[in-house]
């Protein structure tokens, strides 16, 4: 069992520690920082650490600004220091009433000159005699801060010489020691100290006399338990001896303290080998049976019914995969583009007529390169940018396109995929990480790739993907909230993602709803945000109690089920009552045989519910079955907040979870501030605003996409999906709401995302799951379908002065690039296209830009641009908004005139990173457009060039050996003829401008069938106008990034018509390329 000793003042001690050198300077042993016997070194000896710098007290009438007092008993010494005035308090006794921005508060104005009393300024905070009550960071100790030590001597002194004992060790080769000279005689010395290493540290202090003589090294009295074997060898008693330089403390009379700095948080450095990579295969469908025990694959391609079935291409695509037993394996599959007439020819996990388990696919490859041009051909060929799609489906279960996850795409323009492909994938690299002590290192690794995993990779269902990690952690934890088993950690420093686009819309598919811009006939571009959190091994070198309660007070609520042991959902009778990071318990006092239950979630907080808790928190014992209607307890533990930071920073949005009543630096604090408003009347500027905060679904993620015309929202969303049955005038939440407007104009915004931090930021990245997905028997999902959408504007204002010398603050106008447009060049589509893909929000930060709360702004009576209170509802930025931070709001306009499409939008997740542990990825679409119906009326011409060496010998004789290949480029042109400006001319110039990936096939041999295609960028597109109104005529530079040779006559079904092994350089074959199945 630990020891746990009283906080009390540094009485009698020579050693004490101040947080400013003006009151080390004064000396008074009420503002020093407090010590106790610490919780987890075992010994006796009085301790300054981390955990003891809380401050309570006890109110000693029932009048508002009454007076506080400090129980001083005989074991209790502590008094207040004149340090606490300004300092917030809260009641902590009992539940006092609360409002959605936490306890209510008072702050201390006054303290009596003997310390034992202070006074409260007036507030509505609950006062009651002998009520305790806590104070907001009194005061702290933590490594890397700069604290004043104040050294005192019974004789007068010419100087003090102090070991800090951070250094190797006591030797004075080795030690960390420094002198202190006075300037006359004296009797105390103040000096500034930061420590680097974490753990227990004890000081040793000798003095100089005024006869320049030097005393014994003093230090406490367990200083030889931890180790002064580099400066005494022999076995000190703990009183004065006469036989060694060393002294140690009487435990009876302790005068100098151990320290025990907490560990400042490790510091995550997230990067990347490629910002951009190409869609290639995701397997993540596969991980923990998300298709159940036994996935299958199979091969599908798009077209519209009444036109030509894709019905012969049998045995054209080879698929490496490897089972369930890891096997690897080859097999040849066709594809279909009907639906009911997929079958056991076109799926892959059955061999010899046993179905096996698909545990990964490793390669796919088109074997007919040919592409069809006839009604014929396309029976049994594709047609140029048409896609094969390989879905994951269960056993025995009908393939559903629309809503099955995928696995890779394949297409005449991209006719391989394998894993680990250059280009395809990125290695996340966080070993340059590092913690701020140099005893500490990085111990664990957790890499959050933009995947949407829900509770799980198998439901994809709404769940805490960001933990809370409250109040223990600096900030949230990726993966799993505090106290619970985290599998994302890992103990390598790199990880290697992959992505696929997918235009579909599956629970068991991260991507969705990715779009084809039917001009270019590739995906619009999406983006994946990749984050990074570190564990340090700071736990091993603790020497301080990372949290200790020590009182409890009944939650007024009660459990509802009977819980049995062990069991995390527990359903309870009133959720209001409750925060994420209490910690409660089923027992009134507070022990280690009395279970605590650590609160990750708290559902929608309020009425009935369900409570989602981690057991067995801090090390206490198990509790068995509890009964229904059992009182629960909330434990309190009165600030002490000791040595607790093992994991590094991310960014979050919570408002005071990190921030209020934490006892740590204002460095390590942080808020964050998430809300989102619909306009109750979106047609009447002004009108009244439906609020609702987003601090819980911030930390979800989902895949799960409910039906419209739900009343609460879709759970996981910050915005977008299923809206409320009751029509405009209410929300959920979530939805999206707009009004008309003609043509491209954009309406004024019906809706707000709120955004506030305590730091600057200027990238926002939006994580979209629109709900858009193709169906069977319709064209592939191509940019024509947002024709019949809504439209979608994005609007961005910032917290500014009215002027640069005024003392009045609105919202200002900001102008941004907007990631998560898709500009498509349909007549009907040149604006107010956001929204369409995930992406990032940037801008260029203003300098004007000022931290303010709501009230400080002038939006209430003005509604500049929107009302901050919410009628009826106390979730408004009026009452949340109520701390000093940098605010940014969202404006997303809708037009409303066509159908109503306004819940397959859908945004899952919103978050800043302009920060070293973050990293946007962009997936780019890796297929070609075809050029092969573009009139060409000059000559092609390029070159091939190999690279190689020269190894000559004195005989004169050179061997000639290659070690690579050249690229190159292809250069062509042709003339504008009358009426095919719009499908010739004008599409190569697009193609140009915008970089667009392209392919060209060469015959090579009339009478062979042998081609050549080319795969590249048009570089360079030169226009000539001749004079005479004569045709105009263009030429073309492609550089070629690969090619592949074929032969279109050679299409025997299960063979391929590839010429040599495969994608090469322009120059010849890649030397030494690899494959699952060379």
């Amino acid at each position: 069992m630990a020891i746990y000793g009283t906080d009390t003042i540094p009485l009698n001690f020579v050693l004490k520690v101040y947080e400013t050198k003006l009151l080390a300077e004064e000396g008074d042993e009420k503002n020093a920082l407090y010590v106790f016997s610490n919780g987890i070194y075992e010994a006796v000896n009085e301790t300054i650490a981390n955990g003891s710098q809380n401050v309570s007290g006890y109110a000693t009438t029932a009048s508002s600004g009454a007076l506080l007092k400090h129980n001083v008993s005989a074991t209790d010494q502590a008094r207040f220091g004149s340090r606490l005035i300004g300092k917030k308090i809260q009641n902590w006794s009992v539940a006092d009433a609360t409002t959605t921005s936490g306890k209510k508060e008072s702050t201390v104005i006054a303290v009596s000159s003997d310390g034992t009393e202070l006074t409260c300024d007036s507030s509505d905070i609950s006062w009651s005699p002998g009520n305790k009550y806590i104070f907001d960071s009194p005061s702290n100790f933590f490594t890397f801060q700069k604290y004043f030590y104040r050294f005192e001597s019974t004789d007068a002194v010419t100087g003090f010489i102090v070991d800090w004992d951070d250094g190797e060790d006591n030797s004075p080769e080795k030690a960390n020691r420094q002198t202190i000279k006075l300037d006359s005689p004296g009797y105390y010395a103040v000096a500034s100290h930061t420590y680097t290493t974490h753990g227990l540290h004890f000081p040793m202090i000798r003095t100089i006399n005024t006869d320049g003589f030097y005393s014994k090294w003093y230090t406490a009295f367990d200083a030889q338990a931890s180790g002064l074997k580099s400066i005494e060898t022999q076995t000190l008693p703990q009183t004065q001896n006469s036989f060694s330089i060393v002294s140690l403390d009487k435990p009876s009379l302790p005068r100098i303290p151990s320290l025990a700095p907490a560990n400042s948080p490790p510091i995550a450095v997230l990067k990347t080998d490629r910002s951009v990579v190409y869609s290639g295969i995701d397997n993540l469908p596969f991980e923990e049976s998300a298709l159940g025990a036994i996935p299958l694959v199979y091969c599908y391609v798009e077209r519209s019914t009444g036109g030509t079935p894709l019905s012969d291409y049998d045995g054209r695509i080879q698929v490496t995969w490897e089972d369930k037993t890891g096997q690897i394996r080859k097999s040849l599959v066709g594809a279909e583009s009907r639906v009911a007439e997929i079958g056991s020819g076109h799926m892959i996990g059955t061999v010899d007529s046993v179905t096996l388990n698909v545990k990964r696919i490793l390669s796919a490859k088109l074997l007919n390169l040919t592409e069809a041009t006839t009604t014929t051909e396309k029976q049994s060929m594709l047609a140029a940018d048409e896609r094969v799609i390989l879905f994951g489906v269960v056993n025995d279960t009908t393939p559903a396109p629309a809503t099955d996850p995928v696995i890779t795409i394949l297409s005449l323009g991209n006719p391989l995929q394998y894993l680990d492909r250059p280009g395809f994938y990125a290695i996340l690299d966080g070993s340059q990480s590092q913690t701020r002590c140099s005893n500490v290192d990085i111990d664990s690794y957790i890499f959050d790739t933009g995947r949407l995993e829900g509770v799980t990779a198998t439901t994809g269902a709404v769940g805490s993907y960001y933990g809370a990690g409250l109040p223990e952690q600096i900030s949230d934890i990726l993966g799993v909230p505090l106290g619970v088993p985290n599998s994302f950690s890992q103990s390598d420093s790199s990880f290697k993602v992959s992505y696929t686009f997918a235009p579909s819309s599956s629970i068991t598919s991260s991507s969705s709803g990715n779009v084809i811009d039917k001009t270019t006939m590739r995906f619009f571009n999406d983006e994946r945000l990749v984050r990074l959190q570190v564990i340090d091994s700071s736990a091993t070198s603790r020497t301080d109690a990372s949290r200790l309660f020590d009182s409890t007070y009944d939650s007024d609520a009660d459990t509802a089920e009977e819980v049995i042991a062990g069991e995390t959902a527990i359903d309870v009778d009133d959720l209001s009552k409750f925060n994420i990071g209490d910690v409660i318990s089923f027992e009134a006092a507070v022990a280690d045989t009395n279970e605590q239950m650590y609160i990750s979630d708290v559902g929608d907080g309020s009425g009935a519910g369900t409570l989602t808790v981690s057991r067995q928190y801090n090390g206490t014992d198990a509790a068995g079955t509890t009964a229904t209607n059992a009182d629960l307890y909330i434990l309190s533990d009165n600030g002490k907040m000791g040595d607790s930071f093992t994991h590094s920073f991310v960014e979050h949005w919570n408002r005071n979870g990190y921030a209020d009543f934490v006892v740590r630096p204002d460095s390590f604090k942080s808020r964050g501030l998430l809300m989102y408003a619909t306009d109750s009347n979106p047609g009447s500027p002004g009108g009244v605003m439906n609020w609702t905060t987003k601090e819980g679904d911030y930390t979800k993620n989902t895949r799960i996409m409910t039906s419209p015309g739900v009343s609460q929202g879709e759970p996981g969303l910050i915005f977008g999906g299923a809206a409320h049955s009751g029509g405009l005038g209410t929300s959920n939440g979530t939805q999206l709401v707009g009004e008309n407007a003609s043509g491209i104009e954009a309406p004024r915004a019906s809706n707000y995302l709120l955004m506030c931090k305590t730091k600057k930021f200027n990238k926002i990245h939006l994580r979209m799951k629109n709900n858009w997905s193709m169906s069977a028997g319709t064209n592939e999902l191509t940019s024509e379908l947002w024709t019949t959408k809504h439209l979608a504007q994005l609007y961005l204002w910032y917290t500014a002065r009215e002027s640069p010398t005024s003392s009045t603050y609105r919202w200002k106008a900001l102008p941004f690039r907007d990631g998560t447009a898709c500009r498509t060049y349909d007549a009907a589509d040149t604006e107010n296209n956001s929204l369409r893909t995930s992406g990032s929000i940037t801008f260029d930060m203003p300098s004007d830009w000022v931290n303010v709360k709501s009230s400080d702004l002038t939006w209430s009576s003005t509604a500049a641009p929107i009302l901050e209170t919410d009628d009826g509802s106390d979730l408004d930025p009026d009452s949340e908004w109520i701390d000093n931070m940098y605010g940014l709001m969202l404006g997303v306009a809708i037009n409303a005139t066509d159908t109503p499409s306004t819940s397959e939008w859908r945004c899952v997740s919103v978050q800043s990173y302009n920060n070293a542990h973050s990293q946007a990825i962009t997936i780019v679409d890796p297929h070609h457009k075809s050029l092969n119906d573009i009139a060409i009326a000059q000559s092609i011409s390029w070159s091939r060039a190999g690279k190689y060496v020269d190894i000559s010998n004195r005989m004169g004789s050179t061997e000639i050996r290659k070690i690579g290949a050249e690229g190159g480029s292809i250069t062509f042109g042709g003339v504008e003829l009358s009426g095919n400006y719009d499908t010739q001319k004008k599409l190569l110039n697009i193609y140009q401008r915008e970089g667009t990936p392209v392919y060209l096939d060469v015959q090579r041999a009339v009478d062979k069938g042998e081609y050549i295609r080319f795969y590249g960028v048009l570089t360079n597109m030169s226009e000539d106008y001749p004079a005479g109104m004569q045709t105009p005529k263009f030429g073309l530079t492609m550089s070629v990034s690969h090619v592949c040779e074929y032969n279109r006559n050679d299409n025997t079904v299960g063979l391929s018509n590839w010429i040599g092994k495969g994608i090469m350089s322009l120059g010849g074959e890649i030397i030494d390329a690899t494959d699952f199945a060379p």
